[in-house]
């Protein structure tokens, strides 16, 4: 019998480890001052860190909230701590992004490890650089490296440090003329 055919995959869907408005509402207004002015894709997404992307389409996303509940259950909350950029050259272009540090430290890339167990057909993130997933929030996207330099050093003479409680991931879909919203939200173990 033949093994069934793992599901499509679509750009419009993905599983994200992201700030919450409310709770999170002072980092989220800082990623988001820095964001509305120089992330070219503001509109589209919320600040987040994909974790598996392109994910599901969106009639396949409660039941693959389900799998991911069944086995994130028993995964350990931590927390991501903020407090050093980064940034990806593509050509001349830069995209300047925060760059977390987990507690304890590979929570989060082990996270994004089960999450590829659970769906082995979205090795996307973890095969794409050669050191593997490479977790980060982005910014903003600058035309060069030095004023990708400049622009590092202006963010971090008034950046504070936020930690982050990874307590939940969100599964988030987009129409083809809307923003990313949270349609499942999975929890990691509780109390």
């Amino acid at each position: 019998m033949a093994a069934a055919a793992a599901p499509k995959k679509v750009f419009k869907s993905t599983v994200v480890v992201a700030p919450d408005a409310e709770q999170d509402a002072e980092f989220f207004a800082a990623i988001q001052e820095i964001r509305k002015t120089h992330d070219k894709a503001f509109k589209r997404w919320p600040p987040h860190i994909n974790m598996l992307w392109p994910f599901h389409p969106e009639p396949l996303v409660a039941a693959s909230a389900e799998k991911l509940r069944a086995r994130l259950a028993t995964v350990e909350p931590f927390t991501l701590t903020f407090d050093r950029l980064s940034y990806f050259q593509q050509k001349q272009a830069c995209t300047v992004h925060l760059a977390p540090t987990s507690n304890p430290p590979g929570a989060l890339q082990a996270l994004q490890a089960i999450m590829v167990e659970v769906f082995p057909e979205c090795t996307e993130l973890s095969t794409r650089s050669p050191h593997g997933f490479t977790p980060h929030l982005t910014l903003a996207q600058y035309p060069n490296k030095a004023k990708t330099d400049q622009e590092i050093a202006t963010i971090m003479k008034t950046w504070k440090p936020f930690t982050l409680l990874v307590d939940k991931v969100y599964i988030m879909t987009r129409g083809d003329e809307t923003p990313f919203t949270v349609k499942e939200v999975v929890h990691l173990k509780r109390d």
